[in-house]
């Protein structure tokens, strides 16, 4: 859900003719999504626990994780385990 708002938003910034306003529209919701998405990770990981970190080693944080195709990729900066 959080990735299709974000591509609606990079959409808009395209088709705007003002980028200043574009950019405005991009950025705020980004903060948001960002915000919002570590909270929910944060209450995740209060309620699954360890089940919920193995999830998070193989999945991305907005998109699907390339770690399957490429093996030596790092894990996301925010996983605690």
């Amino acid at each position: 859900m959080y990735s299709a708002f974000a591509v609606l938003h990079v959409g808009a910034f395209l088709m705007t003719a003002n980028w200043f306003i574009g950019a405005t529209w991009m950025a705020g919701p980004a903060v948001v999504i960002m915000l919002r998405v570590r909270r929910e990770e944060a209450m995740m990981l209060e309620r699954f626990g360890d089940e919920y970190r193995h999830y998070m080693r193989g999945t991305g944080l907005l998109t699907p994780s390339l770690r399957v195709a490429y093996p030596g990729t790092p894990r996301r900066s925010n996983d605690p385990g």
